[in-house]
């Protein structure tokens, strides 16, 4: 398969090469304790562009990747994909303006301004939280997205109204507050709790593994393999 190259920046000294599948361009993060923004934001030398900073967990090195492939400003061309590897990592996607990451990943070396939201242009984003225990914040508005968990306890916040959340094995915390109904929530393996803030989710499947299985706020006729009913998953 013929490979093709998107802009790379270094911050720090890190350089980071990513290659494009078929399917997606994947960018994956290091192997331990990660902190990730996705938006769009002005890249020196490049200009207003959706980009990705994202904080070594195990050295403190920050590195911006310019998500848009073949240069040029603008949003995403493309489907994307972020693997966060192993370790308890925390990915953010903006979804409003004027947001300041905190300073050990903002990446200020190499952009200026705040950061805005995604601008996805239909394209796909999809997030691999991979093993430990992570927290994953989708796009939102009406942007394709998939997010999943994997091993480990994560919490997987959904805020597009055409979200797909998988928990896949461990504990997990599955959140949607995206409008309409379109929503696909899927527990896994574990005792996982879901919570659809509309209350109509097109698929509401708390799992069939091990473990009491939570839900909150959902309509009783789109729940299966749900156990019992916990107040906002234990979150307020």
């Amino acid at each position: 398969m013929r490979r093709k190259y998107g802009v790379i920046l270094v911050v720090a000294c890190f350089v980071l090469v990513w290659k494009s599948t078929a399917s997606a361009a994947t960018h994956s993060l290091s192997s331990w304790n990660d902190t990730a923004y996705v938006g769009m934001v002005n890249v020196s030398g490049v200009g207003v562009v959706a980009a990705m900073c994202w904080r070594h967990g195990s050295t403190g090195v920050e590195s911006l990747v310019v998500l848009r492939s073949g240069g040029g400003t603008g949003g995403l061309n493309e489907d994307v994909e972020i693997a966060a590897g192993e370790g308890n990592d925390f990915v953010h996607v903006v979804r409003t303006s004027g947001v300041t990451p905190p300073s050990s990943v903002d990446c200020s070396t190499a952009v200026t301004g705040t950061w805005s939201t995604l601008i996805a242009n239909g394209y796909t984003v999809r997030i691999d939280a991979w093993s430990g225990n992570d927290t994953v914040e989708g796009p939102g508005g009406a942007t394709a997205t998939e997010l999943l968990g994997y091993s480990g306890d994560d919490w997987l916040y959904n805020y597009s109204s055409v979200g797909e959340v998988s928990g896949e094995s461990g504990n997990d915390e599955i959140i949607s507050s995206g409008s309409g109904s379109a929503e696909v929530l899927r527990g896994g393996d574990g005792g996982d709790c879901l919570w659809d803030g509309n209350n109509a989710a097109s698929t509401f499947d708390c799992g069939s593994g091990s473990g009491t299985d939570y839900y909150y706020y959902t309509n009783a006729s789109i729940q299966t393999n749900c156990d019992s009913s916990a107040l906002c998953c234990g979150l307020c």
